[in-house]
């Protein structure tokens, strides 16, 4: 599952601490992952969701099988009069491997926005990470198209494991 979100600061500042201290190290190195729990993420949520001003962007669910790669683009195209038309939207390009207990994504998200000022802004999360299960990860950069904002990358990948079943001993 992945959500990428767009947090006013002052909103960013009001989250539960917890959840403030990891947006705060996630800012502090770009392009790294940090590790969320259910109640962080449920605190993220619950503190921005109900909130005005923040922008959330859902992608569907994508399900990558062992090893595999996969491509997903949710588009938003505007025509112009004259000359190409305008995308905007989010592109993913993931890989995951698991071993039953944890997860590796290397992926590449690519969020293009059209600000009020018609502006059209891009911002490019690539890298990879190791999950336990149950775990989501966050990213988070700031855009110098939009001062005063975080956008954060939220992904919890869910491994699902082939068991296979004993044969009854006759």
């Amino acid at each position: 599952e992945n959500r990428v979100l767009d947090v006013p600061d002052s909103i960013v500042g009001r989250l539960p601490e917890a959840v403030r201290l990891r947006v705060a190290a996630a800012l502090s190195v770009p392009n790294v992952a940090v590790d969320l729990t259910a109640d962080d993420v449920k605190g993220l949520l619950g503190a921005t969701e109900p909130a005005s001003g923040v922008a959330t962007f859902a992608a569907p669910r994508l399900t990558v099988f062992n090893g595999q790669r996969a491509f997903i683009m949710v588009d938003h195209s505007t025509a112009k009069v004259a000359g190409p038309a305008d995308h905007s939207g989010i592109t993913l390009n993931t890989r995951a491997s698991t071993d039953g207990h944890a997860t590796s994504v290397a992926f590449t998200l690519t969020v293009k926005r059209r600000l009020p000022s018609n502006a059209l802004t891009t911002n490019v999360f690539d890298s990879m990470f190791t999950l336990a299960d149950g775990h989501s990860a966050l990213y988070a950069a700031t855009d110098a198209a939009t001062p005063g904002h975080t956008l954060m990358l939220l992904i919890k990948p869910t491994a699902m494991m082939r068991q296979e079943i004993a044969e009854p001993k006759k």
